[in-house]
């Protein structure tokens, strides 16, 4: 796993490059504290930093050969396959670099398709002049960028962009409305005025200030139903996969079916490794009989953590701050908290993430009404809540976001569930779950893998039959999975229905959280947005159990303006403005 960042224009000297790249080396430190490794040359400045888990002697970068250079972060998982793809190859490394760089050498553009992993990346091919920028196909690794009149800056977190100081920095409002309503904000979008998010399954490529974006990858359906036989056995595969590490592996644990599968496979292939889990004092909230069970049959060690209020208020403006843009799920909270202790011991875990969108495993996928609009399901406080703590002239705004006009949440309008589960695939997946997870682990270089999404997984996922998806409910969702892995996980996980990754906001702003609560949203910074009633807010803290949701938002809103008022107020002086 990397940082990267870079700039390809005019403009600079290059000892200004150099300045800079190092200034982005210290924003991106923690997502590669290994290494560093910096290329500049008249209008073009690359910068990597390193968490070094495959070859970690030999892969350095940014990687050259023959005039095209690579600034990658991910893993590829079919990097034998890959290797013999390139024939006549002198291999110099390991490491799945140096794989990316001869796929592109050998097959161009048509070469991002064949990549099974997690990544994005950026190459400079020399003999074009021109950029690409690459991300993968589900959104498991981030990337932003901005064009100006002068070139293009990217980074694979927005914080990765801030030393570059002709950017004009302001908040786009209309995101932060999306925000509100959703707890996050889709790709393209992120909170800033001219940044974006490179979507999921897309590359940009940049040439002499002219850009284009596509798609490398759109999910297929394909009603071929595959057997539980065949998906265990592709699971176990992939499993094995993402297990290759030169660097100590373990694995976070819900309790779950998900996570619960992944630990099974994984005994299966390393033996013992430690295994991680959060637990909550509040026992409406614990799973711990469930994966502390599991861990006991399997005879693995495990770790279970704590998540409290006092760990909140400790870490909640510095996690707020990491995530870059407005985010508002709430489990980034126990997320960041498992992700420190399992860093005291391992560099790579695996978790379960992607099984819920893909074997549609949520609840709201057969409960919700079928002629209303999928999108509300997702809305953290309803309509008469936000009538109440907005001002009046500000009604309408925040129900009318980016987000409604997006192409993957039109999706969700049609009404069927196989529309539902791809609007999740699009949208929610890599701009809340994965980014959650991203974000978590890489605030302290910890890599996390997620089997369920390598692509032999997921086109197994989406040739689900109709028949299958009709008896979902039936089973709780996740049928052709319970089928599969039910000789392998207890009866009592395989049957249980999902809880999901729950917080007791509720009781912690009820009790011990009350008047940090309050105090931040009556008294913060908010205020300067100008559309927020006091009184209405007042009332909102007032109810905590009903409105935890929107108040975490609120406070996760209010965080985030505090920490980034300087960017706001220019503090960085403007060459020219970002258009």
């Amino acid at each position: 796993m990397c940082g990267i960042g870079g700039f390809v224009g005019q403009g600079f000297s290059n000892r200004e490059l150099a300045s800079t790249l190092l200034h982005v080396c210290e924003k991106l430190s923690h997502r590669g504290p290994d290494a560093r490794g910096v290329y500049i040359k008249p209008g073009v400045a690359l910068a990597s930093t390193r968490l070094a888990i495959r070859d970690p002697e030999k892969g350095q970068q940014p990687l050259e050969k023959e005039g095209v250079l690579l600034v990658f972060n991910g893993e590829i998982y079919n990097t034998d396959e890959l290797r013999n793809r390139c024939q006549q190859t002198y291999w110099k490394t390991k490491s799945d670099t140096e794989v990316v760089l001869e796929i592109y050498r050998h097959f161009g553009e048509d070469g991002f398709q064949m990549l099974s992993g997690m990544f994005a990346f950026a190459i400079w091919d020399e003999k074009k002049a021109c950029l690409y920028l690459v991300r993968d196909r589900w959104g498991e690794k981030p990337l932003y960028y901005t064009e100006t009149k002068e070139g293009i800056a990217f980074a694979s977190e927005i914080g990765g962009l801030t030393p570059w100081k002709h950017l004009n920095w302001e908040w786009d409002e209309k995101d932060l409305w999306t925000f509100l309503k959703y707890s996050y904000i889709p790709s393209p979008f992120c909170g800033w005025k001219n940044i974006q998010k490179l979507k999921p399954g897309c590359y940009l490529r940049w040439k002499q200030g002219s850009t284009e974006l596509k798609r490398y990858h759109f999910p297929k359906i394909d009603l071929k139903q595959q057997s539980p036989e065949t998906l265990l056995q592709t699971l176990r595969k992939a499993v094995r996969q993402c297990a290759a590490s030169d660097k100590p592996i373990g694995a976070f644990l819900s309790g779950g079916l998900d996570s619960s599968t992944v630990v099974a496979l994984l005994k299966e292939i390393k033996g013992t490794f430690p295994v991680y889990s959060i637990d909550w004092r509040e026992k409406d909230y614990s799973e711990g009989s469930y994966h502390q069970s599991l861990c006991q049959s399997l005879d693995l060690p495990q770790k279970i953590v704590y998540c409290t209020p006092e760990f909140m208020t400790q870490y909640f403006d510095h996690i707020v701050s990491f995530y870059g843009e407005p985010f508002g799920d709430e489990s980034m909270i126990p997320t960041y908290c498992i992700a420190r202790q399992a860093k005291e011991e391992v560099d790579v875990v695996l978790t379960g993430d992607g099984a819920d969108e893909f074997f549609h495993g949520y609840e709201r996928y057969f409960f919700s009404h079928p002629t209303a609009d999928y999108s509300d399901t997702f809305a953290p406080i309803d309509h008469p809540t936000w009538t109440l703590i907005f001002k009046k002239e500000f009604h309408y705004q925040t129900f009318r976001s980016p987000l409604d006009y997006s192409q993957e949440w039109k999706i969700g309008r049609d009404k069927t569930l196989r529309d539902r589960s791809l609007r999740d695939i699009l949208s929610y997946l890599p701009d809340d779950i994965l980014m959650k997870v991203d974000r978590a682990t890489m605030r302290i270089g910890l890599e996390a893998r997620a089997p369920f999404l390598l692509p032999e997984v997921t086109d197994i996922a989406l040739c689900s039959s109709m028949d299958q998806l009709r008896e979902l409910s039936k089973m709780h969702g996740k049928k052709l999975l319970r089928e599969a892995v039910n000789k392998i996980i207890p009866e009592t996980i395989l049957l249980r229905k999902k809880q999901g990754f729950g917080v007791p906001l509720g009781k912690w702003f009820q009790g011990d959280l009350y008047l940090w609560m309050k105090e931040r949203l009556m008294h913060g910074a908010l205020n300067q947005l100008g559309w927020f009633s006091k009184k209405g807010v007042e009332v909102l803290c007032q109810s905590p159990q009903k409105h935890s949701r929107a108040l975490f938002n609120l406070l996760v809103l209010e965080s985030w303006m505090r920490k980034n008022n300087r960017l706001q107020n220019n503090l960085y002086e403007s060459k020219f403005v970002v258009h």
